[in-house]
This record gives C-alpha cells, sequence and structure tokens, in this order.
C-alpha cells in the first residue's frame, strides 16, 4: 500500500475521534514539563523502580546469613533397665558382692541454648550452655553401691552443666572472606545493576520523550502551515468574488479557487489526525490515560548549532553510554561465577575443634559456678577431607562460566563499535541538520518574497488565480522543509545526548531515588 493511501485510511479513521472531540483549547505543553510528567508517571520507569527496590530487599536478605542465630530445645529422657541378676552385698569381704550398677530408672531432663554464627572468613562458631537434670535409681549413678539393704538404692538427682564453644573453618574449599561472602557480593552486584538499568531505562525515556515532543512540535507547525494555507485560499476566495462583482475576473475563475480550498481542508484534517497520534504518543510515554484533547507543544527556541567535536564525543559515549555500562556490570557478575565455579574445583578441607566446661553438682547453681571455674576441662580437634574423583560437573560449570565472561567481553567490544559508529552518525546527521536549516530557511524567505510579488502582480491583473494559489503552496511547502529541517536537528541532538549518557544532565533533571 502507498504511503499517501496509508495517511489518507489513517486520517479516515481517526475522523470519529476528531468528530467526538469536545470544543475546547488545546493543551500547550513546554518541553520541560513534558519530562517532568515522563519520569513522574512513565510506567516502564515505575517497573525499573521496583526492581530496583528488590534487589536492595535482596541484598539485605543475604546479608542476613552473617546474623546471629539463637537456638533452644528441651528433651526428657527416662531409661529403665531390668536387673538381670540378684543383688548381693558381702559386707564382709565386698569384692565378693554381687552388684547390678545397671539396674534401675533414670531419668533425664535436658534444656540448651546456643548462639551461633556463620564467620565472613568462611567458618562458623557456636557457643554453647546446656542444663540437664537426671534423676536415676542404679548403683552406678546414685552411688550407693554399698548399702545396708540388698542391692537397693535410693534416688539420687545432680545436675550437669556443660558450656561448649565451637568453631568449624574450610582450609581450602570456601576459604576466605572473597568465597565466604560470594552471595553478599552478588547480591550488591545485582542491585547496582538495577540502578544502571534504571539509569539506561531513563535515558531512553527521555530520548524518546524529547524525540516525541518535537515530533508534536513538528506536527503543530504543519497543521498552523496547513490551517494558515486554508485561510489564504479563502482569502482569495473572497478576492475573487469581489473582483467578479466589478467585472474583473469570469466565474470560471472561482472554481480553481474552490478546488484548492477543497483541498486543503482535506490536509487541515489530515493535519489534525496526525496532531492527535502524536499527542496520544506522548501522553503514553508520561504514563497518562489516553485523551482526545490535542497537546500542542510550545515554538522550539532559536537553534544554536552545536560544536561538535567526535573525538571528544566518542571518548564520553564509550565511558558513559548507559547500556555500555549495563553490559560491563554484567562481566563483574559473570567473573564472580567464575570464581565461584573455580572455587567448587577444590577439595574439601575442613577443621572443628571444641572446647568445654562441665559443672556436675546436686544443685543447678552449684553446677553453673562449677562450670564457669573451669576446672573440669575438654578439647576436641578434627579435620574432615572430601576430594571428588572425577569431578565432572565442577569442571564443566567451571569452563561454561569462563566462556560466558568471554561472551560477555564480546558483546562489550561489539557494543562499543556500534556506540562509536550511531556517535559519528549523529554527529554527521546534526551538522547535515544544522545546513538544512539555514538552506530551508532561505528558502522559506524566498517563498515568501515570491507570493508577495506574485500578490502584487495579482491585484494589477498579471497575474491568474493559478499562479497565485501556486506561489501559496510553494510557501507552504518551503515552511515544511524548514520546520522539517528545525525538527531533524533537534532530534538528532536528542539521539547524540542519549549516546553519549547526558541528556539528563543537559534537560538538568535528576532520577528520584528508588524507596
Amino acid at each position: 500500500m502507498s504511503r499517501p493511501r496509508l495517511t489518507l485510511l489513517l486520517a479516515l479513521s481517526v475522523v470519529p475521534l476528531l468528530a467526538a472531540r469536545p470544543a475546547r483549547a488545546d493543551e500547550v505543553l513546554d518541553l520541560r514539563d513534558a519530562l517532568r510528567r515522563a519520569l513522574a508517571g512513565n510506567h516502564e520507569l515505575q517497573r525499573t523502580a521496583l526492581d530496583l527496590d528488590a534487589a536492595g530487599a535482596r541484598l539485605g536478605g543475604a546479608r542476613g546469613q552473617f546474623d546471629f542465630v539463637l537456638g533452644a530445645d528441651f528433651q526428657a529422657k527416662q531409661t529403665r533397665t531390668p536387673e538381670r541378676f540378684p543383688s548381693e552385698i558381702n559386707l564382709t569381704d565386698p569384692m565378693s558382692s554381687r552388684i547390678d550398677f545397671m539396674a534401675g530408672t533414670q531419668t533425664d531432663l535436658t534444656g540448651s541454648l546456643r548462639l551461633m554464627r556463620a564467620l565472613e572468613s568462611g567458618g562458623q562458631v557456636a557457643l554453647a550452655l546446656s542444663a540437664t537434670r537426671t534423676d536415676s535409681t542404679s548403683a552406678l549413678t546414685s552411688g550407693a553401691l554399698f548399702g545396708s539393704t540388698g542391692g537397693s538404692t535410693a534416688p539420687t538427682s545432680f545436675w550437669q552443666v556443660p558450656i561448649t564453644l565451637t568453631v568449624s573453618h574450610p582450609l581450602w574449599k570456601n576459604l576466605g572472606p572473597a568465597l565466604a561472602t560470594i552471595q553478599v557480593r552478588r547480591a550488591a552486584l545485582l542491585r547496582d545493576l538495577e540502578a544502571l538499568r534504571r539509569a539506561r531505562t531513563a535515558t531512553d525515556l527521555v530520548r524518546d520523550v524529547v524525540t516525541a515532543y518535537w515530533d508534536l512540535a513538528y506536527q503543530s507547525r504543519d497543521l498552523d502551515i496547513r490551517r494558515g494555507a486554508l485561510r489564504l485560499a479563502e482569502d482569495q476566495l473572497q478576492q475573487t468574488r469581489e473582483l467578479i462583482a466589478v467585472g474583473r475576473a469570469a466565474p470560471l475563475d472561482l472554481h480553481a479557487v474552490q478546488a484548492a480550498i477543497a483541498d486543503r481542508d482535506e490536509q487541515v484534517l489530515l493535519g489534525e489526525t496526525l496532531l492527535l497520534e502524536a499527542s496520544l504518543r506522548l501522553r503514553r510515554l508520561c504514563g497518562e490515560p489516553p485523551s482526545s484533547g490535542l497537546l500542542r507543544a510550545a515554538p522550539p527556541p532559536p537553534l544554536t548549532e552545536r560544536v561538535v567535536v567526535v573525538d571528544s564525543l566518542l571518548q564520553r559515549a564509550l565511558q558513559q553510554n548507559p547500556s555500555l555500562l549495563v553490559l560491563r556490570h554484567g562481566t563483574r557478575l559473570q567473573e564472580l561465577d567464575v570464581q565461584a565455579a573455580e572455587n567448587s574445583l577444590r577439595p574439601q578441607l575442613d577443621f572443628t575443634g571444641s572446647f568445654g566446661a562441665l559443672g556436675r553438682k546436686t544443685e543447678f547453681v552449684d553446677s553453673l559456678r562449677e562450670a564457669f571455674k573451669f576446672s573440669s576441662l575438654s578439647f576436641s580437634a578434627g579435620l574432615s577431607f572430601t576430594l571428588p574423583l572425577q569431578n565432572r560437573a565442577a569442571r564443566g560449570n567451571a569452563a561454561a562460566a569462563r566462556l560466558q565472561l568471554k561472551r560477555g567481553r564480546v558483546e562489550i567490544a561489539e557494543l562499543e563499535a556500534v556506540t562509536a559508529e550511531a556517535v559519528i552518525r549523529l554527529a554527521a546527521a546534526l551538522r547535515v541538520a544544522a545546513r538544512r536549516v539555514e538552506v530551508t530557511r532561505g528558502g522559506a524567505r524566498a517563498a515568501t518574497g515570491s507570493l508577495q510579488a506574485e500578490r502584487a502582480r495579482f491585484d494589477a491583473g498579471r497575474a491568474t488565480n493559478h499562479d497565485l494559489l501556486r506561489r501559496q503552496e510553494e510557501l507552504s511547502v518551503a515552511q515544511l522543509r524548514e520546520a522539517r529541517a528545525v525538527i531533524d536537528y533537534l532530534r538528532a541532538e536528542a539521539a547524540l545526548d542519549a549516546v553519549t549518557g547526558e541528556n539528563l544532565d543537559r534537560h538538568g533533571l535528576a532520577l528520584q531515588p528508588a524507596r
């Protein structure tokens, strides 16, 4: 389908919207207000802010692996041991006594408190305080090995209070802060990556809003020019009727003007359609609901041609381009994956040691005091070693991580080349657009002069309606070309600022910190 036919179909599809639009003044919007509304309401930017908040929450959760952990438990246990043979106690010859030391009932009530914490070096430390109350009728624990009555024993109660400090630490695999804190570092990198993605989204949004705003400015100017051309034709129609009334023109001269009015009336309708499309596009970028109300852009400020130094622009783009920053930060995550994968290739060698003190008395307080005197001590130390003989999973993961890192670096090199090419193209487009502005501005002045001259010839009777209408059309075309050249310059400027990552600063904007 040809472009003119497609444009006409678009105009016809929007005619009902324009007809249903209530009569009201168009809203005039300046660029800064449009940018402010976009940063506050754009849905994509809001999603990136929520992603950043979630990444910050995950970072807080990752740091929780080094929190202190308090544990407590309680256990009740009873053991009943029947007598295997009759107890016989010989008071004259104790060595010949027969006693079943294990027979009896023993009840243990145990409670403990533990305080544990993972260490940033990779190990873990735990401090435990336990208390066990034992009630026993067995000769072994009651102490009544020799009694006056058979093998019977009186119940005995006592407390055991151990205090134990346990340390476990890797000596090879997972050793050191770089590996022990790898999940925290990953979460921090992911949070920073989300912040960079949010900045990239904001940069792209500002570029799109500025581009959409200048398109709106062009459509606003386009509609003004079309309406101006229609008014000129209507004035020409009135003047032609006056000339016919005094006999200076024939009634046939009306046909050319009436045909021009019909054509220009259609062009005005098309201009309103295109302006509505530009308004809807800008509203969508600002996160606003669709509306049939037309937006109008303020006239562009006087252009000041920017001095373009390609080498300087290239340097800034390679350092500040948001997409490049995201990719480079992504390789830091890949480097972390390589570090973790290479750590998994190491054998596991762990040390475990403990130090403890025990208090054992009939009363709890006495047992606790005895434990803190450290008179009854215990020590332990041990090593454990694990070596996967083939370790194919770890080797495969390490190889894949290294290849992923290489791929990330290739993507960075490719994007650097694309960015440099974009800077060169946009710098050239900026220079060309500046030259086009000068040329088309001169053409618009010349078309204005030609129309004035043709008007004088028409008033003198030496030019026809066709001649005058043609000059009017030439002026409209020249004015549209000038407007297009100005907008193309401003669009190229916005694209260049986005590539170099400077468009927020150029418009005096800053992202609000995520909550």
